[in-house]
């Protein structure tokens, strides 16, 4: 409501699930195909690819 309109679709950078994935406000059709889901952050993880290996690495010990 105050300040500039934000710019980004994920401001903070830190999104976990899919509506992050996708611009605001969404298209009809945001997704042609439905994205591979491969855990429980996937915006997450297409963003911080790091940290999301090393989260994976620590769950599959």
């Amino acid at each position: 409501k105050y300040g500039k309109p934000v710019g980004v679709d994920d401001p903070w950078g830190y999104g976990r699930s899919l509506e992050w994935a996708t611009s605001c406000p969404p298209p009809r059709h945001n997704f042609i195909t439905m994205p591979k889901i491969r855990s429980e952050s996937p915006a997450f993880d297409l963003h911080h690819h790091a940290v999301a290996a090393a989260e994976r690495e620590l769950t599959h010990r």
